[in-house]
């Protein structure tokens, strides 16, 4: 090994070890707010990992307790954070029931840094760029991967799975394939567009290891979860059929439009048109190889959805380092930094400028106008030689 690469190791474990313990000390004082949830859900596997009171006793705990302070213990089991991921989510979660919760948030903060950055990388390698520099940039300063890593939240590992199909896809690796569409199920709302487009051109060129892979790792990860806990299933239905009761707000249209209607079916109709939108795309389209549709199957499929938070956005890392790479890069560019300043912006200074807190909600039409290009899918051999590198190095 040259001496170099040892150097370069050490000084990489050194600096996970220093963000190890900065992360530590600051989980005590701030803990993540939706990690609280897998840790808690992570700890109650056996017994009650989706009732509202347990979940509430084990996060009273925590600094800030179940509810952000509130004294009752009845309004902090109505407003505990739960974990609404399917059941066969648990046993990917569990070893953060296995540590406190200071060390399971430190490690949560270094997986996530390192998928999102490692994804990034690799994603722009794919699409044919050679320099990590701008993927590494994209990936520090994207606004829904702070918000990822501020929240401790599971979707850098979505962000993971959309990487490992796309070069499943592009090397007919569809047991790879596979396992990244596996993935996905650990939130599949935020891909349904996707994972239909998937499956149809699964079924109609006959590759059924994309869909008897990802199936058979959700049904393992499912006998775990029902061997351990066997009421998990109904736990999990009771929580999801009570969820109506709340008055949460999503950063989708679907959630605006539901909270300025109060009905539900009005809040389905961006997931519905999306559905179709993608539907006629997709046909128009469908003699592309499947690995030059993703990017913009993931644009449309993060736009339509309706439960979907700032933090989801990282998977939108996918269609703006594609863009970045097309010919039209200098738009995606242009827009997408845009968009990254106004996330920023309303984010960080929405109540003191008075912006409206329903504002988020257009956060996905926008960035599917600044990532325009990917839904006009260029092979490689298409491609310019200009792109993003000539702009940023």
């Amino acid at each position: 090994m040259k001496r170099q690469t040892i150097v370069a190791m050490a000084i990489l474990a050194v600096s996970l070890a220093a963000l190890y313990w900065v992360a530590w000390r600051v989980s005590a004082a701030a803990p993540p707010l939706d990690l609280r949830a897998f840790w808690a859900s992570a700890r109650l596997l056996r017994t009650a990992p989706y009732d509202r009171a347990a979940v509430a006793a084990v996060q009273q705990a925590l600094p800030g307790g179940a509810s952000h302070g509130r004294a009752s213990q009845d309004m902090a089991s109505r407003d505990v954070l739960m974990m609404r991921n399917p059941p066969w989510v648990l046993p990917l979660v569990w070893p953060l029931g296995l540590l406190s919760y200071p060390a399971a948030s430190a490690w949560m903060l270094l997986l996530n840094l390192c998928l999102v950055l490692g994804c990034a990388v690799w994603l722009w390698l794919q699409f044919g760029g050679g320099d990590y520099l701008e993927p590494l940039a994209a990936g520090m300063t994207f606004a829904p991967a702070v918000w990822l890593l501020r929240t401790g939240q599971l979707t850098a590992l979505l962000l993971l799975g959309l990487a490992l199909l796309l070069w499943g896809l592009r090397r007919q690796r569809d047991m790879a394939a596979g396992i990244g569409l596996a993935l996905l199920s650990l939130k599949p709302h935020l891909v349904l567009p996707l994972l239909l487009v998937v499956a149809l051109q699964a079924a109609r060129q006959r590759r059924h290891a994309l869909l008897v892979v990802p199936l058979g790792v959700v049904a393992v990860l499912s006998g775990v979860v029902f061997w351990a806990n066997p009421g998990v299933g109904a736990q999990y239905v009771h929580l999801m059929t009570t969820l109506h009761q709340e008055n949460y707000f999503y950063h989708s249209l679907g959630s605006w439009l539901e909270l300025e209607t109060g009905s539900r079916a009005l809040g389905m109709v961006p997931t519905l048109v999306g559905l179709a939108v993608t539907g006629v795309w997709w046909r128009r389209r469908r003699a592309l190889p499947l690995a030059a549709l993703l990017p913009g199957l993931v644009l449309l499929s993060i736009a339509s959805s309706y439960y979907v938070f700032d933090y989801d956005h990282v998977l939108l890392l996918v269609p703006v380092l594609a863009g970045l790479r097309s010919s039209r890069w200098r738009w995606v560019l242009a827009a997408g930094g845009l968009m990254n300043v106004f996330v920023w912006v309303q984010a960080v200074y929405g109540a003191r400028l008075g912006l409206p807190q329903t504002l988020p909600a257009w956060e996905g039409l926008g960035w599917l106008l600044a990532c325009l290009p990917v839904l006009q899918p260029e092979l490689e051999a298409d491609r310019p030689v200009a792109s993003a590198e000539a702009a940023l190095g």
